[in-house]
């Protein structure tokens, strides 16, 4: 990197530490130069192997509402830093919500809602976009569990509307590898919950 001095060579365990920095945050400032330079949507990253599509496993994130943001506010580092701490609140936020609709128990949401962000995978990848769907991720499994606990036709309505949409975000946010093996992994476990306990759930809910 030009003007670095710190020479050293750090083992990062295969934590692939260099996605963002040569794949993921140029292809953000190539869709934000395309928008606000070009006026035209982000379909094509010209400057990849000849051109490459952005949609599917060129995985731009066009289906990211934040990183619809960073285009409006500008792709820079302090903007995937925000986005990475936005993110975590949302994970955790699925998380303790997910506690709370199992347990009732508050304190074990909150204590689950703040553990969350600071174990497991995000150890390991410290900043992948990877992480972007994994921190969606929950947000499927929360919108099943309220599916499966029942209560007014209305509130289903919407929680089936809120679990076509975390899909959406799961899909669209990150890498495709991850993403589609989320989806497919918490959508199967949940909806076999659904068929297999929905029957025998009364229409108690811990909040409506």
């Amino acid at each position: 990197v030009l003007g670095q001095s710190d020479c050293r060579i750090e083992n990062t365990h295969g934590a692939d530490v260099w996605a963002m920095a040569l794949a993921f945050f140029p292809g953000v400032v190539v869709q934000e130069r395309a928008i606000k330079e070009f006026h035209e949507f982000p379909l094509w990253q010209r400057y990849n192997s000849s051109g490459i599509s952005m949609i599917g496993q060129g995985q731009m994130m066009l289906g990211d509402p934040l990183t619809w943001l960073q285009w409006l506010v500008g792709a820079d580092a302090w903007s995937f830093d925000v986005k990475f701490i936005l993110l975590r609140i949302i994970f955790a936020g699925a998380i303790g919500l997910s506690v709370l609709t199992i347990t009732g128990s508050a304190g074990a949401s909150m204590a689950a809602a703040f553990a969350a962000p600071f174990v497991g995978y995000f150890i390991y990848r410290v900043n992948h976009a990877a992480i972007f769907s994994i921190c969606y991720a929950p947000l499927i499994s929360l919108c099943w569990l309220r599916l499966t606990l029942g209560g007014a036709a209305r509130a289903r309505f919407w929680w089936l509307a809120g679990l076509m949409a975390a899909n959406w975000l799961v899909l669209n946010s990150g890498t495709a590898k991850e993403a589609y093996m989320a989806a497919l992994v918490l959508n199967a476990t949940g909806a076999l919950h659904f068929f297999v306990e929905g029957r025998r759930t009364d229409a108690r809910t811990f909040w409506p």
